[in-house]
């Protein structure tokens, strides 16, 4: 599993009013995860996505620079 495997999984918590009130205060732009810190806004496509399987991503190519997967690979 790469980085983007753990947070594309669907097993966050995806009502975003029940995240604390002060994850996204203050923020022109309510992201669906709260980020602590950092001047950089973090950028996550397919956030809470992929709902986990069997053996997930266990023989998936990940080549640089895309690192292209197909769909339940």
């Amino acid at each position: 599993m790469q980085i983007k495997d753990a947070y594309t999984l669907n097993f966050y918590e995806n009502n975003m009013t029940r995240l604390p009130k002060w994850c996204n205060d203050g923020d022109t732009v309510k992201l669906p995860f709260c980020q602590i810190t950092g001047k950089y806004r973090m950028e996550l496509p397919g956030y809470n996505t992929i709902e986990p399987y069997a053996h997930m991503a266990e023989n998936c190519p990940s080549l640089p620079p895309d690192y292209y997967r197909p769909k339940y690979c």
